[in-house]
């Protein structure tokens, strides 16, 4: 897997390439505006996590065979 996280005042990003074995790679990016300029939202953080499962959950496939 790798990732970027990124934070700018309220805004607060996470992009990554999350690899499973024998499957395709799936690229996810969740941009947020929090409420708050607070440097630690852990309800934010979370919220993008969850995001983010949801999203690699429904696009994982299986590698094609070589």
């Amino acid at each position: 897997m790798a990732g970027k996280t990124g934070t700018v005042g309220v805004i607060r990003n996470e992009v990554a390439v999350v690899e499973f074995p024998h499957e395709q790679p799936v690229a996810v990016a969740v941009f947020t505006r929090a409420a708050r300029v607070d440097p630690v939202l852990p309800v934010v953080d979370a919220a993008i996590a969850e995001a983010a499962r949801i999203a690699v959950t429904e696009l994982r496939r299986p590698a094609p065979h070589e």
